[in-house]
């Protein structure tokens, strides 16, 4: 079983409730679904992480208590920054930064780097992770992220 990177954004009132409140947390996904928006990067998280320098993946808090595998808090603030940042990257760039990643232990590596399917891969899930940021920092939204 692959292991996918999920990203949820809540408006404040729900993202500060979780904070203050880590019982909390699998409710309000799992049960009530308080998201306003979501994505998922399916297998690429982990090398969207290392190419991307931790834009759109930096957190602020994290629960380990949570969601099976915990929870990454990002805030609204950080959010902003995460989407000014992944604005910036071009398919180009981030192509050219998988051609001169190392061969580190990443999840999954292997397959995005192997033929061209996997690099348009890789730029579709780079792509929804982007166009989430960018509508979670357009309304000022704090987003989860965890790994199921």
């Amino acid at each position: 079983m692959s292991m996918n990177g999920f990203f949820r954004a809540f408006p404040a009132d729900a993202y500060h409730e979780m904070l203050r409140n880590p019982a909390r947390i699998d409710p309000l996904i799992w049960d009530e679904d308080q998201s306003a928006d979501s994505t998922d990067v399916e297998t690429a998280w982990d090398v969207l992480q290392r190419l991307l320098d931790g834009a759109g993946f930096d957190f602020d808090q994290q629960v380990d208590q949570a969601l099976s595998n915990g929870a990454c808090f990002i805030a609204p603030e950080t959010v902003l920054r995460h989407a000014a940042s992944l604005s910036g990257w071009s398919h180009d760039k981030l192509l050219e930064a998988l051609e001169n990643v190392g061969d580190e232990e990443l999840y999954h590596l292997d397959l995005f780097r192997e033929d061209e399917d996997g690099q348009q891969s890789l730029l579709e899930e780079f792509d929804k992770l982007a166009a989430f940021y960018a509508r979670a920092a357009e309304n000022r939204h704090g987003v989860i992220f965890y790994l199921a």
